[in-house]
This record gives structure tokens, sequence and C-alpha cells, in this order.
């Protein structure tokens, strides 16, 4: 499934491309419309807080049918955590249940990503893949499917609806 990012306040765009299973997701990060971005080298499996804090990739999913949901965030160097919340930004904890097994670079620009759950993901999904880019001059750009009047991950009027079954 491929799902573009768009820039708030700007032009560019984030090609994310997901394989999801009944235990996995799997996602690319596509950043070759990124120059500026400050992209860390090292890659170190570490779960860390505040990760929003520079360049962030984030994946927000939920099942259809519920209002509880999960935020997943992972650096490109490998550090990641993974919250759930018992509604629009309500009562976040860490999430026990999902972790990064894997991340990689595919190419410059391609960032790989695997998230493995211990539960099975609903059949009904919605899916809200999102990215925060610190550039090299210290200012932010955040992207996602669509936006408001400013930028909110964490709502879900713009996800992407996915049927396992």
């Amino acid at each position: 499934m491929d799902i573009t990012l768009c820039e708030f306040d700007g032009e560019r765009a984030i090609s994310t491309k997901l394989d999801i299973k009944p235990n996995v997701i799997e996602i690319c990060y596509d950043l070759s419309e990124i120059d500026e971005a400050l992209l860390p080298q090292k890659k170190v499996l570490k779960r860390e807080d505040a990760l929003w804090e520079s360049t962030c990739m984030e994946l927000f999913i939920k099942n259809f049918e519920e209002r509880e949901y999960k935020e997943l965030n992972v650096s490109l160097d490998g550090k990641w955590n993974a919250y759930e919340f018992t509604s629009y930004r309500k009562e976040m904890e860490i999430s026990k249940g999902v972790k990064v097994s894997e991340v990689k670079s595919l190419t410059a620009d391609i960032f790989f990503v695997r998230f493995e759950f211990v539960k099975s993901l609903p059949n009904q999904l919605l899916l809200n893949p999102a990215s925060v880019i610190k550039n090299t001059s210290g200012e932010f750009n955040y992207f996602a499917p669509a936006h408001r009047e400013k930028p909110d991950f964490h709502s879900f009027s713009a996800a992407t609806y996915f049927c396992l079954a």
C-alpha cells in the first residue's frame, strides 16, 4: 500500500510503502525530496522517548471500531518507541505489545522499518503514517497524508483504511 505524506506549508512529499501482515508492519520512507534533513548514519536499536524532537518517522494505527490507538516512532539511527492512548491524546502509556526489529537504509534516501506486534493486528485498521524532519538549520518540517490548520498526527481524519481479511 502506498501513502504519500504531504508537507505542511510546503510542496515536498515523502512517499511511503506499507506491507501489513497479521503481526508485522513494514514501511519504507522515501526521503529523496528532502535534501536538507539531518539523517543519522549509525543504527542501533534502542527504545527512547521524545524522538519527535529531531528527525522521526511515525505511524499511528488503530482498530477501525475503537477509540484506542498506538503511536509508533522511529529515528533513522535505530532509536524507537511505541505508545498507547485510550482516545485522542489521552492517557499516554508505553506500549509493550510492539517493538522495532529492524531499521536500515535501502538507499541513501529510502529507509526501511519493521514493527512487530505481540498480538495479531485487528482485521480493520486505520493507518496514519507521518514524519517530523529536522533540517540542517534546526527548523522542523511536518509530513502527513493531510493537514488541518496545524500539524496534528494524532488525528485520524485523513487516515487510510486497511482490511487484513
